[in-house]
Parts: C-alpha cells; structure tokens; sequence
C-alpha cells in the first residue's frame, strides 16, 4: 500500500477493486464450487445445502453453503482491509472486535491472517449468527466469540431494518435511508460496548472493525471507555452523504460531522483507503456520491508514526 501525505479533495477513482480468490481442492470440490457459482447466477443457490474445500490467503477454508449464504466467501473482497489488518495485528497484541459480522467476511480475514488471534464478533441478526456459527465450526477456528447483540451507546431494544434475511444494508438507525427501502423490522437487543467487553472480559484490543450502516458514532460512543483505554485501530464503513439538500443527506451529514468531531477530541486520525489500495490522510469524510470512498481507518496518536511508516510507498 503507498501512504499519500498530502490531504488533496475528494475525487472519483477506478471501481475496479482487488480480489483475493477461493482455490478449491481438486476436481470434486472443483466442481462443487462452479455448481455453487451457476446456482448463485440463477437465483437457486437458497435451495442448496452443500460445503467445499479449499484455500483462500494460503490457508485451508472450508464454505458452506446454507440457504443462500455462502458464495460471497467464494472470493475475498476488500483485501485492502485483510492486508491492513495483518500489519496492525504484526505489531499489536489482542483481540480483533468485529462490529457488524455479517456473513463472517472479517471473522475469515483475521484467521486466515492469524489463527490464535482471539475474535469477538457482535451481530444482531440471528440467521447471519446462524450461519457465522456453522463457518466457525467446520473450519474448525479456534479463539472465536460470537455475541448475539447489535452495539451502540445504549442497552435496549430496537428495530433492525432489512431486506432479506442475511442483508448486509440492515441497520438499526432509522433515518440512515428512506422508510420504504427496507421490506422488514426486526426487534433485536442493543448492548453498550464498554459494558459487554466488560461482561466479556476482554482487557487487550489489536483493532476494531465496524460496519453498521449509519451506526458508527454509537458504536464508538458506546466503547467510549475501552478505546480510551486500549487506543486500537478502528476499521469502519462510513458510507458518503449523496446530496446533502436532501433529509436523508442532512441526517447523514449530521452523524458524520459528530463522528468526525468525536474522533478528533479523542486524538484519532481520520485515513481512507481507495480502491487503489493508497492511504489518505483527510481533516474531513467530505460530502460525496462516491460509494469507493467508504473505507477508513482511524489511527490513534500514539500509533499514528507506525502506521504512516507501516503503510509508506
């Protein structure tokens, strides 16, 4: 990765974007795996209930495939972020918190990065957990948590906003998108990040993971207290405003600027990778119509030196 000094505007970039494939091992699995492709394509991958072996990253996965959910592991995306994640993880010990499971996307990235890494996951949604749960277990990962929890800067319950069952645009913030874009609500619980690390008993933190669809400044308020403490790199998904005249722009703009504010006074730089793989260092998230432009690291002071270092042409 080249780290870019200069803080230049905001501009539009190639989409092509990296991808780290999924090797299958040997001709049944082969096999397997291209069946699994030509079901996705037609929409009947949901009927299957299948797994294949292979290698992704040089270490033996294992994909299954459950009810539709599995194909996205056929190939890795964001290696921006699985490269990132080893540099920080060479120099730091601890846990990677994973904010935003999903699928389990970063739960693979950290253990084919490093298998002892302890992984502390939190997802709401109890079909992704379903799932996450499966990959764990015939991977056979060792160190892994899954909290069946969204996490915010409250404990409660709220609606989680989806379209399917394994949505990765869900989001528990109404407002982030208009009302009639999502088709379904689900009542999931809410924990407060300090107190469930705390329940956890989770002291040493490497690096953050967050992406929660509009939820990013909640999630930070509520580990307001562990990151005062432990300092980690925080990876997160703050996707773009698109027009700020509209309501749903205004509500955006309003999260990013608190989020921003937020960072500052707790002496986190703000840095965003392209998809070109260049580090950014930015005063601002910027208002844009960019979905490229959604990938950040924020990088306390004390590693701020080590990161500029790790991450130089």
């Amino acid at each position: 990765m080249t780290y870019v000094a200069s803080k230049s505007p905001i501009r539009r970039i190639s989409h092509s974007e990296p991808e780290l494939p999924f090797e299958p091992s040997g001709v049944q699995n082969a096999a397997l795996t291209a069946a699994a492709r030509w079901l996705h394509r037609r929409g009947w991958l949901w009927r299957a209930n299948f797994g294949v072996a292979g290698t992704l990253g040089g270490r033996p996965l294992r994909v299954p495939f459950r009810f539709g959910s599995g194909w996205e592991h056929l190939r890795m995306r964001e290696v921006w972020l699985f490269d990132a994640l080893q540099r920080v993880m060479l120099e730091r010990a601890g846990a990677v918190i994973d904010v935003g499971v999903n699928v389990g996307h970063t739960l693979i990235k950290v253990k084919t990065a490093d298998p002892q890494r302890d992984y502390i996951g939190f997802e709401p949604n109890p079909q992704c957990m379903q799932y996450t749960q499966h990959l764990i277990r015939v991977n056979g990962y060792a160190r892994c948590t899954l909290v069946p929890v969204a996490i915010s800067n409250r404990t409660g319950l709220l609606k989680l906003l989806q379209n399917f069952d394994v949505d990765p645009s869900a989001t528990i913030v109404e407002g982030f998108r208009e009302p009639e874009r999502y088709e379904q609500a689900t009542i999931v619980p809410v924990f407060g990040g300090d107190e469930a690390l705390e329940d956890l008993g989770v002291r040493e933190i490497a690096a953050i993971k967050i992406d929660v669809e509009g939820g990013e400044f909640d999630v930070l308020q509520g580990l307001e207290r562990t990151i005062r403490r432990t300092s980690p790199c925080v990876f997160c998904e703050v996707l773009p405003v698109f027009d700020e005249h509209t309501d749903t722009g205004r509500f955006r703009l309003r999260r990013q600027t608190a989020l921003r504010d937020w960072l500052g006074d707790h002496g986190y730089t703000i840095f965003r990778c392209d998809s070109d793989a260049t580090m950014q260092e930015l005063d601002d998230f910027g208002v844009h119509a960019d979905m490229t432009l959604a990938n950040y690291v924020f990088v306390p002071g004390a590693e701020l030196n080590t990161f500029r270092r790790q991450f130089a042409a």
